[in-house]
């Protein structure tokens, strides 16, 4: 469910156009790729409005996760993500997680 849930958001916003967008996607793909056995929520609105852009196609995005959101041991924490945006292409260069 949750993956039908991702790919849904990944499309949308992929429509969406824009080298933020795809920046988005690639870091939520990413993130669930990287937490497979959690569950988690994260806001792309507020990725999207936290995205800076730096030197060489390089979109930053620090915002914010919530792992195992509304059961007792719910825990919140920070994330980066930097994707490089060339040629119509977001890949993820480095994702971090900031306890």
């Amino acid at each position: 469910m949750r993956k039908l849930l991702l790919l849904g958001v990944v499309a949308v916003l992929g429509a969406c156009g824009g080298a933020t967008g795809r920046a988005v996607s690639a870091c939520e793909a990413a993130i669930a790729e990287k937490t497979q056995d959690k569950k988690f929520a994260i806001d792309t609105s507020d990725m999207a409005a936290k995205a800076q852009p730096e030197a060489d196609n390089i979109i930053r995005i620090q915002s914010g996760i919530v792992f195992d959101p509304g059961m007792p041991r719910e825990a919140k924490q920070t994330f980066e993500c930097r994707v490089r945006v060339a040629d119509g292409k977001a890949d993820v260069i480095s994702l971090q997680f900031i306890w």
